[in-house]
């Protein structure tokens, strides 16, 4: 748990990948998370438990949490319903890690998919290792639990992060890149509010400015991080209302 702190607290998992955020404000969001994560492991649970609980509460809500609780005719992700959750960590982490609940789902309704490599390039080894009919699955090397990097891995991480980006890795990235020009004007006029202004008690504003005017070239996760910082700006400025997007 010490391990996974430190993790959290120098940046492991990407927040203010722009690195927008002044201290104060980082170091309150990674005790937030540090906290999280210890209310997530259970009684004798492992590390594991905290970060794969911690990602259900949080990161998968984050994605898709209001688009699951609007819309009441597509049940979407439906292994993410808590009984399913609970199932999932009632087995213990390795057994969650090898993906052993929704092959056992899958053998009580129609086996033989089992044989079809729908995610990944196949079932953990070590699952279907004792199954008599075990050449029939497309298997891949087992999942590792979760530790932590070496400090030199998570530096060269942040490094990365703010660097100058590389050459887009998919044609999405590619297109959101395609018109940057147009968006540095429209971003700088939420973001440029002035120092003194309230969003600036959290984020610096010469960082801010900084990544607005280097759009461009930032990291795609330090782009996502700017869009944060517009949609903060926005909501304290009453720009939604006015908008009315």
């Amino acid at each position: 748990m010490a391990d996974l702190d430190r993790f959290t607290r120098t940046g492991g998992f990407r927040f203010d990948a722009a690195g927008l955020l002044r201290r104060s404000a980082r170091e309150h969001f990674s005790s937030v998370v540090s906290s999280a994560h210890a209310q997530m492991r259970p009684p004798g649970g492992t590390v594991q438990d905290s970060v794969d609980g911690y990602y259900q509460s949080t990161r998968v809500r984050t994605w898709f949490g209001a688009v699951h609780e609007l819309d009441n005719r597509n049940r979407l992700f439906p292994l993410y319903n808590l009984p399913a959750v609970r199932a999932a960590f009632a087995i213990g982490s390795r057994a969650r890690r090898l993906e052993a609940l929704p092959f056992e789902l899958i053998r009580g309704t129609c086996p033989e998919l089992l044989t079809f490599p729908f995610a990944s390039s196949g079932w953990p080894r070590s699952l279907v290792a004792g199954e008599p009919d075990a050449d029939r699955y497309p298997t891949a090397p087992d999942p590792q639990p979760w530790t932590a990097p070496s400090w030199r891995h998570q530096r060269a991480v942040r490094r990365s992060l703010t660097a100058w980006r590389s050459a887009p890795r998919s044609r999405s990235e590619e297109r959101s890149l395609e018109d940057v020009d147009q968006k540095i004007p429209v971003l700088r006029e939420f973001l440029d509010l002035g120092p003194s202004h309230e969003l600036y008690r959290y984020l610096d504003h010469d960082a801010t400015m900084w990544a607005v005017a280097n759009l461009g070239e930032l990291h795609s996760s330090a782009r996502r991080s700017l869009h944060d910082a517009v949609t903060a700006a926005m909501w304290l400025s009453g720009a939604e209302e006015r908008e009315k997007f």
